[in-house]
């Protein structure tokens, strides 16, 4: 079945409706709730994007600009909850791999896998505030633009790199 997400937020019911595209009817509802608990709550991820293989979501929430919510299309559950210090600029998948890097207007990347998160401070002379981002094709690179200078961001895969 193919379905999208549709993210239903009257400032008192958080609600994340998962619809069928053919009928428009609700498949299922999942609850976004003000607060996060629990012990798996990872600091360090708005905006509503879906990666192409659909198997991951994260739908806008606008009374929650610093949080992102990842959802687990194939389980119908949420798999991470990222909570930002600032409003979330921008965010994009990794054409390739199941990662994503986002902004928050500071002098930091975010990036996130479901092998964690972590954040890398641009390293430039001056300051550098990252409003936008965008991936190379092959993954390996991330365009950083602030409003008025870019930088290129390399990546290498540790896990590849010989060891003498």
């Amino acid at each position: 079945m193919n379905a999208f997400l549709h993210n239903s937020s009257p400032p008192s019911l958080n609600l994340l409706r998962l619809l069928n595209h053919i009928t428009w009817k609700t498949v299922a509802e999942h609850d976004h709730s003000s607060t996060v608990e629990g012990t798996n709550v990872q600091t360090p991820v708005k905006i509503p994007v879906v990666k192409p293989d659909t198997n991951k979501a994260n739908p806008k929430i606008d009374n929650m600009p610093n949080t992102l919510w990842i959802w687990d299309i194939q389980r119908l559950t949420l798999c991470t909850v990222l909570i930002q210090g600032a409003a979330i600029k921008c965010i994009k998948w990794d054409p390739n791999r199941t990662r994503l890097a986002l902004c928050t207007g500071t002098n930091k990347l975010y990036m996130w896998s479901p092998a964690g998160c972590l954040s890398v401070q641009v390293p430039v002379e001056g300051s550098f505030l990252v409003q936008s981002l965008k991936w190379s094709p092959e993954g390996n690179a991330i365009l950083l633009l602030s409003k008025d200078q870019m930088c290129t961001c390399y990546l290498t895969d540790n896990a590849s790199e010989k060891v003498d």
